[in-house]
């Protein structure tokens, strides 16, 4: 199945819009796109690396905080969880009253941690004393894989590790100055090569799926899409979406909200091979994006904060 261009139809419905004083980013949307959870960015902090405050905000109310963290997602309707740094790491999860459920305490990650809720568990991936380290609710023994070199991607998919690494033969060696790129897939103490590139590659678990992952791809103008099997290490292309990738948020069912560096929002179903685009009237600078069950949540920063937009996906569904 070659790449090629899915059928769009009309923008998706704005559901409702609000405004807070504050820039944020790193925002999360819950299931039932009802909530959502979003870091704080600080003047003296522009890339969001540090611990911030994380507020919790609804489609028509006024944010609350709940504390500072590196990173927060919804475990369900009902529940946060925040990656904690401090004296020490830890999870903290916590009701939308605020009242604290459980905390518990993390072996020290390096700063770049991947902390990502899943299927009702929260998981962190990162690097512990030279080793890949994955740390999760259901089983606090860490479970490693040894440290790969040149690697400037990760994703944990389950028992299998997928990444990008630089490849140390570039393809074109015609091209002056050509850096490529190869995927992997991560296997005990065994790397299979996947696909090159010459272009970069972005990679996005999908939520609740130890199989396979979402890779995106772009050359002068789109984004191209495929689905790789990390088990029978097949890499499948899907569609290609108009614009350059800055950004993806997948759902479990692997619908797509795909932030452009030009500006669009576009939302993917490759299940029915649809996409829909924000109306640029609504929309025209995107700073932050997020997807849940059927809505997905855009935030665009501006002179006084941020606007959070809400939008249906229902035409791609």
């Amino acid at each position: 199945m070659a790449s090629h261009a899915p059928r769009e139809v009309g923008p998706p419905i704005l559901l409702a819009s609000t405004t807070y004083d504050h820039v944020i980013d790193r925002i999360q949307l819950s299931p039932d796109g009802m909530h959502y959870v979003a870091k704080l960015r600080s003047a003296d902090d522009p890339e969001g690396d540090r611990a911030a405050q994380f507020v919790l905000g609804t489609r028509y109310g006024p944010p609350v905080p709940l504390g500072k963290g590196l990173s927060a997602g919804f475990l369900s309707n009902s529940l946060v969880a925040i990656y904690e740094v401090g004296a020490g790491q830890q999870v903290r999860v916590v009701t939308l009253d605020g009242h604290v459920e459980l905390t518990t305490s993390m072996p020290a990650l390096a700063d770049d941690a991947t902390f990502f809720t899943d299927t009702g568990e929260w998981k962190i991936f990162g690097v512990h004393a030279r080793k890949y380290l994955r740390v999760q609710k259901s089983s606090l023994e860490p479970v490693e894989w040894a440290l790969r070199p040149m690697v400037r991607e990760v994703v944990d998919v389950g028992p299998l590790l997928v990444f990008t690494a630089w490849d140390a033969t570039p393809l074109a060696t015609s091209i002056a100055g050509a850096t490529s790129e190869v995927v992997r897939v991560g296997e005990g103490d065994k790397d299979h090569d996947v696909a090159h590139t010459l272009l970069d590659i972005q990679l996005q678990r999908i939520p609740g799926d130890t199989s396979n992952v979402l890779c995106f791809s772009h050359d002068e103008s789109r984004t191209h899409v495929s689905l790789l099997d990390a088990t029978t290490r097949r890499l499948t292309p899907l569609a290609w979406l108009p614009g350059v990738i800055s950004q993806a948020a997948v759902a479990p069912d692997r619908r797509v909200v795909m932030r452009s560096s030009f500006g669009d929002v576009v939302l993917f179903n490759p299940r029915n091979d649809v996409v829909s685009i924000v109306d640029t009237s609504e929309v025209d600078d995107p700073s932050d994006i997020a997807i849940g069950d059927h809505a997905v949540v855009v935030v665009q920063w501006t002179a006084h904060g941020s606007q959070i937009m809400f939008y249906s996906t229902s035409t791609i569904e």
